[in-house]
């Protein structure tokens, strides 16, 4: 009754096995590409984001055409890139070897630098080690 009009794709544990073990090499790379600039750049010359994406929603079982954004969103995705990136860096602590804001003009060091007295001054007053601070 089915022969020929019908097709069946089993997923059994081997299946579900094998996707999870894919997302998971996916997202292994997915890192080392983000926190590599040189991978990032290559990555980002020769490979697609959106493919990328599609394939991680695969491997979960999540179909990507049930997230796009029909016509009315895509017309404000400019919008909201630019209310995205604002946010972000709103977010985004200040990074090592920035100043604070106003620090400069203050006169003030940069953020996470300075002098190392305080350290020593903490050191001579509870030293880590047994040993007294003039030994």
């Amino acid at each position: 009754m089915f022969a020929g009009k019908s097709k069946f794709k089993v997923f059994g544990l081997s299946g579900t096995m094998a996707k999870a073990l894919d997302f998971q090499k996916m997202m292994s790379m997915m890192q080392a590409v983000q926190m590599n600039p040189m991978l990032f750049q290559a990555f980002m010359i020769r490979f697609s984001p959106d493919k990328a994406l599609r394939f991680i929603m695969n491997r979960l079982n999540i179909n990507p055409d049930d997230l796009e954004k029909d016509q009315e969103e895509l017309k404000q995705a400019a919008e909201e890139m630019q209310r995205t990136a604002a946010a972000a860096q709103m977010l985004q602590p200040n990074q090592p070897g920035q100043s604070a804001p106003g620090a400069e003009a203050k006169g003030g060091p940069p953020v996470g630098g300075g002098s190392q007295v305080p350290a020593e001054v903490n050191q001579l007053t509870n030293p880590t080690s047994g040993l007294p601070p003039n030994a």
